[in-house]
């Protein structure tokens, strides 16, 4: 009796634990999107990780998946309705977000910054052909995952961080993945617009946070690894 209610409190407390880290990163999500548009895709991206880490690493069933999901979305439109409510009944729609759509649906700064004129996924639809689309998203991949680390980064904090990646992907480590979907899906929105706002500072700042990790995360298994491997054979010298 005294095991199972040891064991009782000790998954009550981890429960209570994720629970809490859940509750605070919807809590800061909803609030990012106040603050940014791309708010709304960071969101999205960290329910779309919840669900995979639920249905595959927990392994919880649907009902209570879909109690979480529903709370995460309900807590984000309450924080976030000072915002959405003026906009659905002024505008008519709830994420209007006014000439800021148009990056994502032209190809030149120029053309998205007509502030009078608003382009949507039909306009870019009826002058873009499919491998055009392909084209675009290659060149931003190339922009954001590449260029960005070199250019504002550095060489040696680029590799290192790259080196963290893989290392992740070879361990095959749950939470490293989750993280690195996590990283990959908050992304894409500045993947597809980055060829109509071609800066690199906007997707620097969004990659620094997960370059941090990954480059310390490769700096902690060298040492590891020289600690393991190679510290006793040069005390054995």
């Amino acid at each position: 009796q005294k095991d199972q209610n040891t064991c009782s409190s000790n998954y009550m407390r981890i429960w209570n634990e994720g629970a809490s880290l859940l509750l605070f990163a919807i809590v800061f999500a909803s609030l990012s999107y106040l603050t940014r548009p791309n708010g709304l895709f960071f969101t999205a991206s960290l329910i779309l990780c919840l669900v995979l880490k639920e249905l595959f690493i927990d392994k919880t069933d649907f009902k209570s998946l879909f109690r979480k999901i529903i709370g995460c979305v309900s807590l984000f439109l309450l924080i976030t309705s000072v915002t959405w409510i003026p906009k659905l009944f002024v505008m008519g729609n709830p994420f209007d977000h006014g000439y800021l759509t148009n990056f994502l649906w032209v190809d030149s700064y120029e053309v998205a910054d007509q502030r009078q004129v608003l382009y949507s996924f039909s306009d870019y639809a009826q002058s873009h052909t499919p491998m055009d689309a392909v084209r675009r998203f290659k060149y931003g991949l190339v922009r954001i995952f590449y260029d960005t680390p070199i250019v504002k980064f550095g060489v040696f904090s680029s590799l290192l961080m790259f080196a963290g990646i893989l290392w992740a992907c070879i361990l095959r480590e749950k939470s490293f993945l989750l993280l690195l979907l996590f990283m990959f899906v908050n992304l894409l929105p500045i993947v597809w617009s980055n060829l109509a706002n071609p800066t690199l500072r906007i997707p620097a700042a969004s990659i620094m946070p997960f370059g941090l990790f990954f480059m310390m995360f490769a700096v902690a298994s060298f040492t590891r690894l020289l600690d393991q491997k190679y510290l006793p054979f040069l005390k054995s010298l």
